[in-house]
């Protein structure tokens, strides 16, 4: 048995530039609940009227009495690649609990956890109000190795407010909802993504289209290939606080 260890993090000045360059991407997914990431689909929702439009195509695409197989009907990339490739935390009915800190559950001082690390009791709603804490991808973007080498591309308009950015070039890369970004890509791809929000999005809410969020981030990845990727999906929980 091992006993007595301790691991202190290392200090800003100790990062070293490692052997082999390897990347990292984050992905959230707002307003998803564990209960659908473990189960599947929910058989009292998706059969209720109240909640789904079209209750029989939708319990013939997702549900499935077996959990297993329900659950990768609804997240076929989570259960046959992630759950092989990766750790699954957070299945609640057998005792694997993952919680925020915070006194609130609410998304920004829940993505403040993310990424600062702590808890911080003066935020407690979700007002666009400029965060006084460091990030995570803030720091890194101040460092030698990943200096304009680190992007979030995120659906929630408060997401600059989050990670306090000022756009002032002085930041990392930063697109948050319907904001315009200049064309980054080598097939003026990000041009027709603009193209699409200002012209045929008509209604422009706190949350964009994930699809839109997805398609501007892929697109920047491929060009550019940032050290540090971070995509913030959120019309998930927009449809949740519809009650769809």
């Amino acid at each position: 048995m091992l006993t007595n260890l301790s691991w202190t993090a290392p200090r800003p000045t100790e990062i070293k530039k490692p052997d082999t360059q390897r990347n990292l991407i984050i992905v959230t997914i707002d307003g998803v609940r564990w209960q659908e990431v473990f189960n599947g689909a929910d058989i009292n929702l998706i059969k209720d009227q109240n909640y789904v439009a079209d209750t029989s195509l939708t319990r013939l695409m997702y549900w499935d009495e077996n959990v297993e197989v329900s659950r990768k009907k609804l997240m076929p990339f989570m259960w046959n690649y992630i759950s092989n490739k990766g750790i699954m935390l957070g299945d609640r009915a057998n005792g694997s609990n993952v919680n925020v800190s915070n006194a609130w559950a609410i998304s920004y001082p829940g993505y403040n956890e993310i990424f600062t690390g702590n808890t911080d009791i003066t935020i407690a709603t979700n007002a666009k109000s400029y965060n006084h804490n460091q990030n995570i991808l803030s720091y890194l973007n101040e460092q030698e190795l990943f200096k304009g080498k680190v992007a979030a591309f995120t659906s929630w308009d408060v997401f600059p407010y989050i990670f306090n950015h000022k756009n002032d070039g002085k930041d990392f890369i930063l697109n948050a909802s319907y904001d315009y970004m200049q064309n980054s890509t080598s097939n003026n791809l990000q041009d027709k993504i603009n193209t699409l929000c200002n012209k045929f999005v008509t209604h422009h809410a706190a949350t964009r289209n994930d699809a839109i969020t997805f398609q501007s981030a892929k697109a920047y990845l491929s060009d550019h290939k940032p050290r540090v990727l971070f995509l913030g999906l959120g019309e998930c929980d927009e449809e949740g606080h519809k009650k769809r």
